[in-house]
Order: structure tokens, then C-alpha cells, then sequence
């Protein structure tokens, strides 16, 4: 796939939460081409988290067409959705999700067990599983000395970049990353995104940022003010 080639698109998706008399999301037209890397901003209550949702197959839209990687997501069961997610998108939370009682290292390869397509991925530049999760956690700059320890030992800085190693291995065609800076100081934050686009240098994976943080616009191809591109909205809560 090109760097001019579509990766995603969303041509006049609505999408409303039930009960609701006005649309939360009403994105009239949104692409996002193959190895790119496009920034979202906007505030509490314009759509982000939803829009996210609808991205990653989570919920559906009610109108409108949203294409993944050639596919038309509305057509696809929940569990080919499901899948679609698992091998081709990866998702830097913004509370993280880490699993508190696996070590730093088994949580980064936890994505290869549930999609044999990044399993592969990963195994095409490491020799295990577990090796490419320790490559990228060095590249991330997290020691040798905790990739061992329990997760939930590491500060707040490390943590986020464990999150950032589990949503790249086996390099997924789109990485989503929500709002992964919110919980960091200037300083971490910076060195955050550094280590970040330096490894998103080396593959062919796009980002997708959402974050209210306008400082961050100028690492990005394409920025997205969303409260002017979403006609919907109004009752839109995260």
C-alpha cells in the first residue's frame, strides 16, 4: 500500500447514542492515507472518544460509509470486525490498560495472541515473540533491568511507553493513540513523542493522534480541528 493510498475513510458517517435526539459524530468526509500521520484535536464534548470507537470497529455508524483497508465496515459481522481490529490496528490508551500482574515484556506481546497476522509480523524481524517486544522496549528506551518486573512498578513516563510498544508490535497498519501525552509533564511528554515517531520511522504504520494538546500539531502531515469538521456533537460527553 502507498503513501497516497487510502487507508481509511468516513464519507457522511452519523452515528448517535441511543436516547439521543442529536447525533454525536456527523463526520462528512475524513481520509487517512497509508503511512501517515495525522493529528485530531479538540476539546471535552466534540466527538474524539466516539469517533475513535467508530474507528476501531468498536461501534458501528447508523449512516455513512467508514472504509478500513479496502473493507466496508458496516457490511462486516462483529467478529470479522473484531479480527479487522486485533491484526490491523494498534491502540495506545489513554489510561494506558496495562495488565498490572504481567511483567513490562509479556504485555507488549500480548497483542501477537490474538492476532496470528502481527504474530507473523513481529516474527519477520525477531527471532521470538518476546525479543521483538524487548527490540522495541530498548528502542523506547526502557531498561533491560525492568522489562522483567511488574508493570504496574514502572513510573507513569515508562508506562506510556510500554502502552506505545503493545500498540506497535507487529506493526499494525494504523496505530490510534488517545490522548497519550495527558497524563505527562512538558519534558516527559516531548520525550514521549521523540521516541515515538523515531520508531514510527522505521515501519510502515500510520498514526492516528487524538489529543487536545495543539503543541503537538506541528509533528504532523495532516491536523483535524474536529469541532469545525463534526457537524454533530452536541451531546458528546469524553
Amino acid at each position: 500500500m502507498s503513501h497516497s493510498a487510502s487507508l481509511l475513510r468516513l464519507d457522511e458517517v452519523v452515528f448517535a447514542w441511543p436516547g439521543e435526539q442529536h447525533p454525536a459524530i456527523h463526520i462528512p468526509h475524513l481520509n487517512i492515507s497509508a503511512a501517515s500521520h495525522t493529528f485530531i484535536h479538540g476539546p471535552s464534548g466534540c466527538g474524539k472518544s466516539t469517533l475513535l470507537s467508530l474507528i476501531a470497529g468498536v461501534i458501528s455508524p447508523q449512516q455513512g460509509c467508514l472504509t478500513f483497508m479496502g473493507k466496508d465496515c458496516a457490511s462486516l459481522r462483529a467478529a470479522q470486525r473484531d479480527q479487522l481490529r486485533a491484526d490491523n490496528i494498534g491502540y495506545v490508551f489513554q489510561q494506558f490498560n496495562l495488565l498490572p500482574y504481567l511483567s513490562v515484556v509479556e504485555n507488549v506481546a500480548l497483542a501477537c495472541q490474538f492476532s496470528k497476522v502481527r504474530k507473523q509480523r513481529a516474527l519477520s524481524r525477531s527471532a521470538t515473540i518476546l525479543e521483538e517486544a524487548r527490540r522495541l522496549l530498548a528502542h523506547l528506551q526502557l531498561p533491560d533491568k525492568q522489562l522483567e518486573q511488574p508493570v504496574g512498578q514502572l513510573s507513569i513516563g515508562q508506562q506510556q511507553r510500554v502502552a506505545a510498544a503493545r500498540a506497535m508490535i507487529g506493526s499494525p497498519a494504523l496505530i490510534i493513540a488517545d490522548e497519550p501525552t495527558s497524563a505527562l509533564d512538558k519534558t516527559n511528554r516531548e520525550h514521549f513523542m521523540n521516541l515515538l515517531m523515531a520508531e514510527l520511522s522505521h515501519c510502515d504504520s500510520s498514526l492516528l493522534l487524538v489529543s487536545h494538546d495543539h503543541e503537538l500539531a506541528e509533528r504532523f502531515e495532516q491536523v483535524v480541528d474536529l469541532p469545525k469538521l463534526n457537524l454533530g456533537g452536541q451531546n458528546e460527553l469524553a
